[in-house]
C-alpha cells in the first residue's frame, strides 16, 4: 500500500492511524450506498438522513421498543423538525406507519439481504 498523507493535513497524523480512519470510512461509505439501493432503490427525496430515520425505526422494532420522534432525534442526533420531515417521507414512501405518537417499519419494509451483499462489503475490508 502506499505511503499514506493527508494533502491538507490540519494535524499531524500517524500513517496507521491514518489507514484506520481510511478503512472505517470506505467500510461506511459503501455499507451506506449497500443499504440505500436497499431500503430505497433510487426513489426520490430519499437520502443519508431518511436512511439514518429509517435504521432507528428498524432498531426500535427489532428490540421490541416503540419509537416516537423524539426517540428517534435523540438517537440519530437529527433536529427534531428533520425527523419529522423524514418520517413523512417514509410515511409517503410506504416505509414507515404511525401509530398514534409510534413510528413502525411498514410490512415489507425490512428487505432481507438475501444475497449478503452487506456481509460481503464488511468480509472484504476483514480480509485486507
Amino acid at each position: 500500500m502506499p505511503d499514506l498523507k493527508l494533502r491538507y493535513p490540519q494535524s499531524h497524523v500517524l500513517p496507521s492511524a491514518l489507514r484506520q480512519k481510511l478503512r472505517l470510512s470506505r467500510i461506511y461509505v459503501d455499507l451506506t450506498r449497500e443499504l440505500m439501493t436497499m431500503a430505497f432503490n433510487g426513489k426520490d427525496g430519499a437520502d443519508i438522513e431518511a436512511l439514518l430515520v429509517l435504521l432507528c425505526i428498524f432498531v426500535g422494532d427489532a428490540e421490541g421498543r416503540s419509537t416516537t420522534a423524539t426517540k428517534i432525534a435523540s438517537h440519530s442526533g437529527l433536529a427534531r423538525q428533520s425527523v419529522y420531515r423524514r418520517l413523512n417521507l417514509l410515511i409517503d414512501l410506504g416505509k414507515v406507519v404511525k401509530s398514534g405518537r409510534n413510528y413502525y417499519l411498514a410490512q415489507g419494509a425490512a428487505v432481507a439481504d438475501e444475497k449478503g451483499r452487506l456481509s460481503r462489503i464488511l468480509n472484504n475490508y476483514w480480509r485486507k
